[in-house]
């Protein structure tokens, strides 16, 4: 019986062909996928820490918590300007496959015991979308009565940002201007809105803001003039990088 010979090199094209067909062949990405940790039970207008843990995004990712009625969106461990927050929803946008982030929320003042639920979804860098699995947790009557400080406007102390009181705090606040500037008001809900040491009684949730001019201006004004050069180019130079991650973020936000 006659034996084929197979021609010299024969096997090492038939193996790269192999290979190639293999790379080349399409793969199926797993979907985007996030899971949501947080306590069971929490007292009265106490703040609650959230763990969120999303992967499998690709180029960005965003995150679309919808909070139950009553609860309070008061910070995250990621960047300010990753975080959008509108009445309960707060959208948590990050760059790369995955992300794990905390936020903290203030849980509502009730009279009687309630069960809340969280609900979100979890978008890929294609806006695809996928539900977060449901979260429970159980609000227990009895707790003191606590409301959000909101403070806004420069460099002030508490700093820029949510913060929680117990209902009737005093507290203390103030205001510290930049080189060239100097504090000017605050806006309502302070004692003294004149000076920049006041302080803030909790009986609501309240807003603060700081407002400053630059010196020898009696006028207030959010825009630096009689700067420095330098000073020019650095907040051009922190304009341009925001307007970038702004572009980044919207492109990703209004993609089909």
């Amino acid at each position: 019986m006659r034996q084929k010979i197979l021609p010299r090199g024969f096997l090492p094209i038939m193996a790269a062909a192999t290979l190639m067909a293999i790379m080349a062949a399409p793969v199926m990405a797993s979907p985007a996928t996030a899971t949501r940790t947080l306590p069971a039970s929490a007292a009265s207008g106490t703040g609650v820490d959230v763990a969120i843990h999303a992967s499998g995004c690709g180029f960005m990712g965003q995150v679309q918590e919808t909070l139950p009625d009553g609860f309070t969106y008061i910070s995250c461990t990621l960047d300010d300007t990753s975080v959008e927050y509108e009445d309960n929803t707060v959208r948590f946008t990050f760059l790369g496959d995955s992300a794990i982030f905390t936020y903290r929320v203030k849980a509502p003042n009730v009279a009687a015991t309630t069960t809340y639920t969280f609900h979100g979804i979890i978008k890929d860098e294609d806006r695809q979308e996928y539900s977060i699995g449901d979260s429970d947790i159980t609000v227990t009557a009895g707790g003191l009565v606590t409301y959000v400080l909101t403070m806004m406007g420069g460099s002030t102390t508490p700093s820029r940002g949510k913060h929680m009181y117990y209902a009737g705090s005093v507290v203390n606040i103030s205001a510290t201007a930049s080189p060239g500037w100097e504090f000017d008001h605050w806006s309502d809900n302070v004692a003294n809105p004149a000076s920049s040491f006041t302080t803030v009684t909790i009986d609501s949730d309240k807003t603060v803001t700081a407002y400053f001019s630059p010196e020898g201006e009696p006028v207030a004004s959010p825009t630096p003039t009689g700067l420095r050069t330098e000073t020019k180019i650095a907040i051009a130079i922190v304009v341009a990088f925001a307007a970038a991650l702004v572009f980044i973020v919207r492109k990703f936000r209004k993609r089909a």
